[in-house]
């Protein structure tokens, strides 16, 4: 029951995420005639400042899940890692921590467990606007709503997962990734994605590695199995790569 409890938990949490997402695209339409509904870049863009040292996503996104405050307490204008940030940047948030992966890892408050999808490659967070690999999230591109073109129910928005991960202030890998074909099958324990949620422990072991909740772009939450072929996660984290998917994931 605390299993089950945990990826209900989980689910909750990404739909506040994808949901605080569409309604700061709702709200920011900076400099467009007419407005054009944009969601944020993967990290705020400091001259000078490689990805992985500049502030992420989520820190745009704050004031969309309930924390205004929080939000106004960073420098916009200074890396994450910056002294003047590391208070707001060091607050754990459990919308951004799944429950399930907490128990079954060494904890670390700060760190999220929910990664924007970059699109397909390993380069992806970096490809310019209007790549077909592109995915929802690229490090310094801003995707309109209407340049999803593959349908915003059959498009990425955000997957969990268990490795390599990092504090939910820190852009780069720590809070987009796009999917390496050079490392499919993509979910599952130990792969890029997934490996967050676990059946009950019992007197014979730890629970097994199940499921992986992923967020659409359309703002619902689906439970994708480990066993989804890769060439259907690839076409599902494209935003306008015209691939066909069907019916069985």
């Amino acid at each position: 029951m605390r299993r089950a409890a945990a990826r209900y938990g989980c689910a909750n949490n990404l739909k506040q995420i994808a949901l605080g997402l569409l309604n700061y695209a709702d709200t920011y339409v900076p400099g467009q005639h007419p407005p054009e509904h944009e969601l944020p870049a993967g990290t705020l863009f400091l001259a000078g400042l490689p990805p992985e040292q500049r502030l992420s996503w989520y820190v745009d996104v704050l004031p969309f899940i309930e924390q205004d405050n929080l939000y106004r307490s960073f420098d916009r204008k200074r890396g994450w890692d910056d002294p003047a940030n590391i208070p707001a940047a060091q607050t754990p948030l459990k919308t951004l921590s799944c429950p399930d992966w907490a128990r079954e890892a060494e904890p670390h408050p700060p760190y999220t467990a929910y990664l924007g999808v970059a699109g397909l490659g390993a380069d992806a967070a970096t490809l310019p606007i209007g790549d077909r690999k592109d995915g929802v999230f690229g490090y310094d591109r801003r995707t309109p709503l209407s340049a999803i073109q593959d349908g915003t129910s059959n498009t990425l928005l955000i997957l969990e997962s268990a490795r390599d991960n990092g504090p939910w202030a820190r852009g780069g890998p720590s809070t987009v990734r796009g999917l390496d074909p050079g490392e499919a099958p993509y979910l599952g324990a130990a792969r890029p994605f997934g490996g967050t949620h676990f059946t009950e422990n019992t007197v014979f072991g730890h629970g097994k590695p199940i499921d992986c909740h992923a967020a659409m772009a359309d703002g619902s939450v689906r439970v994708l199995s480990h066993s989804v072929a890769p060439d259907i996660l690839e076409a599902l984290a494209t935003i306008a790569g015209g691939e066909t998917v069907g019916d069985g994931w």
